[in-house]
């Protein structure tokens, strides 16, 4: 009896672990669209994530990422640099 407790106290307690850390890591696709007559060069500062580059054919730049409540990306144009820098609040 003892031994069932002890094993259904543990898998309670696992599942209720699971289920919280599911929420915060929740990835939630962003896009980010400049026209390309704002933009002459671009400085990516992102580490161990892939990027994809291709042509688009509406002569707009598009940036799709995910962010979370743990990671994120700062996006933006400064003197004709669209730069992408990524956040961690981890």
């Amino acid at each position: 009896m003892k031994r069932s407790f002890l094993l259904f106290s543990l898998l309670i307690a696992m599942v209720s672990a699971l289920s919280a850390c599911a929420d915060e890591d929740l990835f939630v696709p962003m896009e980010y669209t400049a026209s390309i007559d704002e933009v002459q060069a671009v400085s990516i500062d992102v580490r161990d994530r892939m990027i994809d580059v291709s042509l688009s054919d509406d002569d707009q730049i598009h940036v799709d990422y995910f962010v979370s409540s743990k990671e994120g990306y700062d996006i933006g144009i400064a003197d004709g640099c669209l730069s992408m820098i990524r956040t961690s609040n981890k």
